[in-house]
This record gives C-alpha cells, structure tokens and sequence, in this order.
C-alpha cells in the first residue's frame, strides 16, 4: 500500500449541532479529511466546514456544482473559508448533470477563474476537480491538484450506475497523461459490505448498482468493497498500487463501517 494513502470523510447529513463532535470522532478513526457537499436541500457547506475546521481538521467541498453559483460569490466564500480554517480547505468542484456539452467544464473553469483572480497564489486552496464523464478529464489534467473519479453514471431517481474497472483504470491514465505532472487520484467509493460472504454480497447489490456488469465485474470494482474488513484491506492495498490512487473517500453512511478497514491498513 502507498504509505500516504489518505481518506476522507463526508458528514454531509450531520446535524448543525453534532458537526464538532462528529469531526472529532471522524479524525479519531484515522480519517484525514473531513468533507462535505453543495446540497440544495442542506445547511451551506462552507459554514459547517468552518465548524469542523475548529475541531481540527483539514476540510474540504466534495462537491461544490459551479453551475449553481455565481462565479464571484463562489469566489467570495472560498476566501471565507481558507480563513476560517488557517489555510486547510481544499476547494473541491464538479458538476454532474450538466445541461448541455462541455457545461460543465465551462462553469467549473468559470469558477476557477473567479477564484484565482480574487484570492493570492500563496493563500490559494488545493483544487480537486471530479470526473463524472470524459469531457471533464482535460480540464482536471490541467488545472487539478486532485482529481477524484467518480466513476458512476447517476440515473433516474438518483441512483448510480457504476463503471467499470477498466474504465476507471482509463481515465486515471488518461488523467495522467494529460496532466504529464504528479497528481493525487481520488476515488469514490459507492459500495461498502463488510461480510463474509463477497459473492452473495455482490449478487444482491449487482441489479440495481451495477446491471451492466457481472458478478465478477463487480467484484473487481475498486469502490465497490465486498469482504471481510481483512478482504477489504488487501484489495485497496492492490487497487492502490495497480490503478495509482492515493485517496478514498466515503459517503456517510460508510464512514463508521470503514473505520476497522482503516485499522487494519494503518497496523493499528
């Protein structure tokens, strides 16, 4: 395993009130960031990034849509929050349905723009672009200091679709081609099952998370993780090293269910 393999924890869905304790047990796990994302229906994320910041951790958007933001406002909390966290944001943007082609790098290079002409190069945050499609990787490769693959289609209902391995193993190269740089590769984990039984796992989840895909696919997915927590460990060991991530990073619901995992690859 990469010794600098890190991980990030969404708290997306933590109440306002609970965010400073569930940083503090997030960073007692052995996660090294603590994230959240630009949802309509939730609390700003800057605002409770502030929070988790005052708890002590580095913090970061995962994702911010530029399409929903003015480009000088987006640019406006930015700077707020490099503030209000002694310089450890890392600003993290994407856009996932765009409305037409290349409208989401329009507006994720629009917000750039914004940022970087309003915040100085020394004060400047750690930039992670996500890739949702093809039309992303050329922009990532030259402006991303992280490029995190998404590597789902999001369908009707708001379900995911998920990629597979070569794909993903596709756009990391072309990702590092492009960029002709060193680069950190983040990766999305969809799926967490601690179990022992790999195979029925993947069979249950299979229809709906990855119906183009066979079982075995599945199983071979990266960020989809089927196993025991020593199962699990061994294959991000091998994923890391073959496919070249350095970071995963783990929505909600998955955060206390991988914190063994974690565990387990640190020695601890």
């Amino acid at each position: 395993m990469p010794t600098d393999l890190r991980f990030a924890a969404s708290l997306l869905l933590t109440p306002p009130a609970e965010w400073a304790s569930a940083t503090k047990t997030a960073l007692d796990a052995g996660y090294d960031t603590v994230v959240t994302s630009d949802h309509p229906g939730m609390g700003s994320p800057f605002q409770t990034l502030a929070v988790a910041a005052g708890a002590g951790a580095a913090t970061g958007t995962y994702l911010v849509d530029p399409s929903r933001w003015p480009p000088e406002l987006l640019a406006r909390e930015v700077d707020t929050a490099i503030t209000l966290s002694g310089g450890r944001f890392e600003l993290g943007l994407g856009v996932p349905q765009p409305s037409g082609p290349q409208a989401g790098p329009a507006a994720v290079a629009a917000a750039l723009d914004a940022v970087e002409a309003r915040i100085e190069p020394e004060r400047r945050p750690r930039v992670l672009l996500a890739v949702f499609s093809d039309e992303d990787i050329p922009l990532a490769a030259e402006r991303a200091d992280v490029v995190s693959i998404v590597g789902a289609d999001i369908v009707a209902g708001g379900g995911l679709h998920l990629h597979s391995r070569a794909r993903i193993a596709e756009q990391i190269g072309r990702v590092r081609e492009l960029a002709g740089r060193p680069m950190e590769v983040d990766l999305g984990v969809k799926q967490l099952v601690v179990t022992d039984d790999r195979a029925a796992a993947a069979a249950g989840l299979r229809p709906q998370a990855a119906p183009s895909l066979t079982e075995k696919e599945l199983l071979d997915l990266p960020h989809a993780l089927f196993g025991s927590v020593e199962e699990i460990a061994g294959q991000i060991r091998a994923d890391a090293r073959d496919l070249g991530f350095g970071r995963l990073s783990m929505h909600q619901a998955m955060v206390a269910g991988f914190t063994p995992v974690i565990s387990a690859l640190r020695g601890r």
